[in-house]
């Protein structure tokens, strides 16, 4: 079963998928921020495999797989179907889950990735994922790694080697590269728009979430709210307001 670390000791369960290349504790700001408004509930922030150390051995590098492992999480957590909030990769993954098992998902909110099969274009993360993949497996010291991904824009490679566990003699990858880098490729090819009570939230300045998407979703009935002045990390930059959607949503109870 997927690791995760728990905020909050409601009864009611939200849980938190974060997107690539992070972790669970990327989602926690925006956890506790919901809590002080809803104390109720019960935040779940669990790291995806090949994040943060956690194993792949078990789990297949594919959507359903990785979905698989949220829905055996939720069974876990609750008698009751839970919430699941969830950032770019993993609001898809999260998608995913509610079509694999409706019986455990009450509903999923999605923060800023759409629902469409996405293989038809170029991703504006795929530069990154190409140098993380070409980076060394370890180097002396973070200095080290951040000469190897000197071609990387400032902001990515801080981003990237925030992803460095320090060992005795050497630093590596907390993130297994190969697994990610599939399982990316997997969650971008999926049709998830017939996923049950979904919700999605767009930062207007997103890259990741074109108009072509916006009216995809809402012509399969999907509602989207754009969140102005926000870009894809909108958790962080719109937090109070994306916490607002949150509260209607979860207050609606919806199936």
């Amino acid at each position: 079963m997927l690791a995760y670390t728990t905020r909050g000791d409601g009864d009611r369960v939200v849980l938190f998928v974060h997107g690539v290349l992070s972790t669970g504790r990327s989602l926690a700001p925006l956890a506790r921020r919901l809590l002080t408004q809803r104390p109720e509930l019960r935040a779940i922030l669990p790291d995806l495999p090949g994040h943060n150390d956690a194993p792949t051995e078990d789990t297949p590098p594919t959507i359903d797989a990785v979905a698989d492992r949220i829905v055996e999480l939720a069974a876990h957590l609750a008698n009751e179907p839970i919430d699941v909030v969830g950032h770019s990769m993993g609001g898809r993954i999260a998608l995913r889950a509610a079509q694999r098992a409706p019986e455990h998902i009450r509903s999923v909110v999605v923060l800023d990735a759409p629902a469409g099969p996405l293989q038809h274009r170029p991703s504006p993360l795929e530069p990154t994922i190409d140098a993380l993949l070409a980076a060394p497996e370890q180097a002396p010291d973070a200095d080290a790694m951040g000469e190897a991904l000197e071609h990387v824009d400032p902001n990515t490679r801080r981003w990237l080697l925030g992803h460095l566990a320090t060992e005795a003699d050497h630093v590596r990858w907390t993130v297994d590269r190969a697994y990610v880098a599939a399982l990316r490729q997997s969650v971008m090819h999926a049709d998830l728009f017939d996923a049950p009570s979904v919700f999605v939230l767009r930062g207007e300045r997103s890259p990741f979430v074109i108009d072509e998407d916006i009216e995809a979703c809402r012509e399969h009935g999907i509602e989207v709210i754009d969140i102005p002045n926000a870009g894809h990390d909108l958790h962080v930059s719109a937090a109070r307001v994306v916490v607002g959607h949150l509260c209607t949503r979860l207050d609606r109870g919806e199936r």
